[in-house]
């Protein structure tokens, strides 16, 4: 189902709620990690993915808990940053 299609059925809210809801686990830097040459990673949400996977499937199980219908990826924007840090 496309989300125009899903739209014309009920309410959709577009909502990037992944970044906040990570700072519920209140992360460190430490947290965050480190670039291979050692630039920080800090509010690099998409470095959590491999530092703490545990929160991000803690936070999909709730947005599908929710019905939430779709979960995004990458967001365009957060690109240029992971490119930038050589990841």
């Amino acid at each position: 189902m496309t989300m125009l299609e899903l739209a014309r059925e009920r309410v959709v809210i577009l909502d990037g709620g992944m970044g906040t809801s990570l700072h519920k686990y209140r992360p460190t830097e430490a947290d965050w990690g480190y670039t291979p040459n050692g630039k920080s990673l800090l509010n690099l949400s998409d470095a959590l993915v491999y530092t703490h996977p545990e929160w991000i499937s803690e936070i999909h199980e709730g947005f599908f808990a929710a019905h939430a219908p779709q979960l995004g990826g990458l967001a365009p924007d957060r690109r240029a940053d992971v490119a930038r840090l050589g990841l």
